[in-house]
């Protein structure tokens, strides 16, 4: 009943639309997306279901809009609405103008890029890597003579990672711990009326910017550099702040764990070409946080990827990023794609994610298979083994744990 009641809205929204568009000359486009994923851990399904219509609008030569709107229904039949962007695109003579909620892609690094400093991930998401969440902004780019850009971004309202409720409890789990080592008082636990804290003000101070400057063709290279000012998307305990919420007189003490998110200042560059046959790529940040209790970072990607004369695809990267606190772990990942088409309509693919930090590994095999045109069915699982039995701090740990899932994609 569910679907059908999805499936009937779509119909609805597309029919709506779809005389809008007759009248005012609107393109329309989107996309309808069934998941089921089961836990062979607990034997738990979840299904959601998930409506993208893309409107878009021209306004002669100098502008256009953009709208992807969102409709989402879960398994307990709570529907959400939302934009994933809606901008409007304003062209000049020598410069580019996007205003409205977006996202901003920079860096070339295959899923991880240390350069992508506006868009929070949903961690939440089947593939949280592939999930980028679009913010309001504001962004221009200059073409200068010589295939040289200098591009412009400013992000007044901050917007942090989507994380899981899991993954809240772990790190809340993992803090108690290490309170009570700390104070030596194994009573102290999480206050259950305010167990945590976590928000940034909407104020001056909070805005995010930042420039790059971009060199096209350079000796068969683009190379970038750039430079931010901002926030950490993804938060961390405020130790400081989480101790002084202890009454360690009182026979019941209780912890209200405070969530920040780092403000820092960061440098980066990014290098991306050809090497004969092969693409490669190299990325870097450098990040100087302001507040003691957090150490300067450095953040990086070095990759190549490779297509054979039968079409299989690979992609090879290796990804570094030093740990902002002592208690928050370094990453050390490699990460390995593989793709090849069968019967030139359907694909399989395989994605490989291993944590030499916490000695973790994820295989995500996936088969893609073509009902018709514009409508694929999707098989795939993922699997996590950890050498380090509990282990909850490390990378994978926040990406992805053991299931089998399906999902429909139908396109128009």
């Amino acid at each position: 009943m569910r679907r059908f009641k999805v499936l009937t809205l779509l119909l609805i929204l597309v029919l709506v639309f779809s005389s809008v568009s007759y009248a005012k000359e609107i393109e329309i486009s989107g996309s309808l997306n069934s998941y089921l994923v089961g836990n062979p851990n607990n034997g738990s399904i979840e299904e959601e279901e998930k409506v993208n219509l893309i409107l878009e609008k021209e306004f002669g030569l100098d502008a256009n809009m953009h709208l992807d709107l969102e409709v989402a229904s879960d398994a307990n039949s709570s529907t959400s609405t939302s934009f994933n962007e809606a901008y409007l695109n304003y062209y000049t003579r020598n410069m580019d103008w996007r205003i409205g909620k977006q996202e901003i892609s920079w860096g070339s690094a295959y899923k991880m890029n240390p350069t992508s400093y506006f868009n929070p991930s949903d961690l939440t998401a089947l593939k949280p890597l592939d999930e980028k969440l679009g913010v309001k902004a504001v962004k221009g780019v200059y073409y200068a003579p010589r295939g040289l850009e200098i591009t412009g971004v400013v992000v007044p309202f901050f917007k942090g990672d989507e994380v899981s409720d899991k993954m809240v409890n772990s790190i809340l789990n993992t803090t108690i711990k290490e309170l009570q080592q700390v104070k030596l008082d194994p009573s102290i636990a999480i206050d259950e009326e305010n167990p945590y804290t976590n928000s940034v003000d909407r104020k001056v101070e909070n805005v995010q910017g930042g420039i790059k400057v971009t060199k096209r063709r350079f000796h068969d290279y683009d190379i970038s550099l750039s430079a931010y000012h901002g926030r950490d998307k993804l938060p961390i305990v405020d130790d400081e702040a989480t101790l002084d919420t202890i009454d360690i007189p009182s026979s019941d003490p209780k912890a209200t764990v405070s969530f920040v998110y780092p403000e820092a200042d960061r440098v980066g560059f990014d290098i991306i070409g050809d090497l004969g046959d092969m693409g490669v790529w190299t990325e870097a940040t450098y990040s100087d946080y302001q507040g003691e209790q957090y150490a300067n970072t450095l953040e990086a990607a070095v990759g190549i990827d490779y297509k054979f004369d039968n079409d299989l695809y690979l992609v090879g990267q290796g990804y570094y990023k030093e740990g902002r606190t002592e208690s928050e772990p370094k990453v050390k990942a490699a990460n390995f794609y593989v793709s090849k088409p069968i019967f030139d309509f359907h694909e399989i693919e395989v994605t490989t994610l291993y944590d030499f930090e916490s000695e973790t590994s994820l295989i995500e095999p996936q088969f893609n298979y073509s009902l018709a045109n514009s409508i694929e069915l999707q098989l795939g699982g993922t699997y996590v083994d950890s050498a380090k039995k509990g282990t909850s701090r490390g990378l994978i740990s926040a990406l992805g744990q053991d299931r089998i899932y399906t999902r429909l994609n139908v396109e128009f």
